[in-house]
């Protein structure tokens, strides 16, 4: 049988014997689209045009298309016979923060181009240097390709157990290869979360997916000409520790970072050592697992305000408004709960529209509820177990979300307590920024294992502390 895509202005086609899931043939033909849940059919974002031989459509499906048939879901419709698939990328103009607060370094002068590459769960950032003057020659910003296998770190480890790794590895140094082809880089830093820097390494992630989470490697080392960063535990990354030196905390404490997305990774520092947990907030601050969701691309709305006496909002690109991404959100939440058609205990009675196509569900604010509850749970649990509450000088807010989040919205949802609400300071991405200081200054080699010998990590999963304060804050503005 023969498989037609049109896809972004050109046409493949391909043979197959049998059925096959459409979103294979579209993997098979090197064509990128979004898969989050790992093809279970639960994210609704991999959405195409199909018209053939196709099999039944699914419950999800018409909830999702009504009575648009021709609309599927890659994932869950098979090919049954001749079919076309018409498929607009749906990722653009994706947003990926760079620049961010930066370390005191003292460079020593060297010859050539080195590059900084900070791997996120959804985006790649990197930043070429001349590391003879420690300018910023070129930025480079990428979607992380692996995303189609996965929208979070536990997705991915359970495709890559299922025989992915290779895949995982291929995708990720793709990206990594044509950024040091591009920058002509002779030194490389690379900065990550544990997982992600095991996937661009190809080491196993099995052991770090079940108790006690045991990775492979810590890095901090040097391996075909790239250095990466070391990191702490299985879920306390060099994306992490690397913000830890960026924010200079040992220079303003007691101090809290914390690097708000998929996973919320947090330190608080009170002048001897660093407490330090991950905790697995989901990734609807990145845009799924709410229906109209998606990433800080353009037509995602950003930001949403009173005016008035009405909801206002803006949108990425200027374009016409697609779906609400993380900032969004909370934003949009936030100000559902002060008009009172969201209650403390998340209740909401209907869908509400911000606009004609974008919209909030029930469903959604129990979603966020949770990712909430968990944020705010850990920051609770380091204040309380180094016993620095009412003492934090500081609270620096990294990546992505943490960065644009509106300080007043995540204070209104109690995301974040409402004494840093005048001390909180984005930072921007400090992972990329630590990787810099590393590439620039050699002293960071060190620094940054030095810094994870003060680290100690708090297990949330077998911290009562946690689960009492995760079920405290499970209420809206607490």
């Amino acid at each position: 049988m023969k498989i037609t895509v049109k896809h972004s202005g050109k046409t493949f086609e391909k043979e197959y014997d049998g059925p096959v899931f459409l979103i294979h043939v579209l993997k098979d033909l090197g064509i990128y689209i979004p898969a989050v849940c790992n093809s279970r059919g639960i994210c609704g974002k991999c959405v195409v045009e199909a018209h053939g031989i196709l099999s039944p459509s699914t419950e999800k499906e018409r909830d999702l298309f009504g009575e648009k048939k021709n609309f599927r879901l890659a994932c869950t419709t098979k090919a049954l016979g001749d079919v076309q698939i018409i498929y607009n990328t749906f990722v653009k103009g994706m947003q990926v923060l760079t620049g961010g607060i930066s370390p005191d370094i003292q460079i020593k002068p060297d010859i050539g181009t080195g590059v900084a590459i900070d791997i996120g769960t959804t985006t790649v950032a990197a930043e070429s240097f001349d590391l003879a003057t420690g300018e910023n020659i070129q930025t480079f910003t990428y979607e992380n390709p692996q995303r189609a296998y996965g929208g979070d770190v536990m997705t991915r480890m359970e495709f890559a157990e299922k025989g992915g790794l290779e895949t995982l590895k291929r995708l990720i140094n793709g990206v990594i290869d044509e950024i040091i082809e591009k920058s002509k880089a002779k030194k490389v830093v690379i900065s990550g979360n544990t997982a992600m820097l095991h996937f661009a390494a190809g080491l196993s992630t099995n052991n770090m997916s079940k108790a006690p989470f045991v990775p492979e490697s810590l890095f901090g080392y040097e391996t075909g000409g790239k250095y990466f960063s070391p990191c702490v535990s299985a879920y306390f990354g060099s994306d992490i520790l690397n913000g830890i030196m960026a924010a200079g905390m040992e220079k303003n404490f007691p101090s809290i970072i914390a690097d708000i997305g998929t996973n919320g990774e947090m330190a608080l520092f009170d002048g001897q050592k660093y407490y330090c947990c991950s905790t697995a907030a989901g990734p609807c601050f990145e845009g799924y697992g709410i229906e109209k969701g998606m990433p800080a691309v353009n037509s995602a709305i950003n930001r949403v305000y009173i005016e008035n006496g009405s909801l206002k909002y803006t949108v990425m690109g200027k374009e016409k408004p697609e779906g609400i991404c993380g900032s969004g959100l909370a934003d949009y939440a936030a100000y559902l709960l002060e008009l009172g058609i969201i209650d403390k205990t998340g209740f909401m009675a209907e869908n509400h529209y911000l606009c004609e196509n974008v919209y909030i569900t029930p469903k959604d604010i129990r979603n966020l509820q949770l990712a909430k509850a968990a944020i705010r749970a850990g920051i609770e649990t380091l204040l309380e177990v180094s016993g620095t509450r009412g003492k934090i000088k500081a609270f620096f807010l990294s990546g992505g979300l943490g960065n644009s989040v509106n300080v007043n919205s995540a204070v209104g949802l109690g995301l974040i307590p409402k004494e840093f609400e005048d001390i909180s300071i984005p930072a921007g991405n400090t992972s990329l920024s630590g990787a810099a200081a590393t590439l620039l200054d050699e002293s960071y080699l060190n620094k940054a294992k030095e810094t994870a010998k003060k680290c100690e990590v708090i297990e949330l999963a077998d911290s009562e502390i946690f689960g009492e304060y995760f079920i405290k804050y499970m209420k809206f503005g607490e």
